[in-house]
């Protein structure tokens, strides 16, 4: 589990990728932890969650506010694979006041 995520009733799950590896937390409810969980490891650094239309209702919106974290809120599909929203991005992270402590969540599936 990621570090610092006590209590968790499910094994570990290591990602091994050629970019390097992840952690992956697989539970029920676990929506409800992950806001609470970034806030602790942000430990008072700013946070910043992206998500698409479709994750914002189901987890991102939810993540933020328990995170304490602005929300940027993308639309949905290949379109949004652009230099234009990689820009509202960094304009997004660079008006919250983003710096190297901050952390930025990536809610989401293809696109986010």
């Amino acid at each position: 589990m990621p570090r610092g995520w006590a209590g968790s009733r499910v094994p570990e799950l290591r990602v091994e990728a050629s970019t390097g590896s992840y952690e992956v937390v697989i539970e029920p409810g676990v929506v409800a932890r992950v806001g609470e969980w970034v806030r602790e490891q942000a430990r008072g650094s700013r946070v910043l969650v992206v998500c698409d239309h479709n994750t914002a209702e189901v987890a991102g919106s939810r993540i933020a506010v328990e995170a304490g974290a602005q929300v940027l809120e993308l639309d949905t599909g290949e379109k949004v694979k652009s230099f234009e929203h990689l820009q509202a991005v960094c304009d997004t992270a660079a008006a919250a006041g983003l710096d190297r402590q901050s952390i930025i969540v990536a809610v989401g599936g293809g696109v986010v």
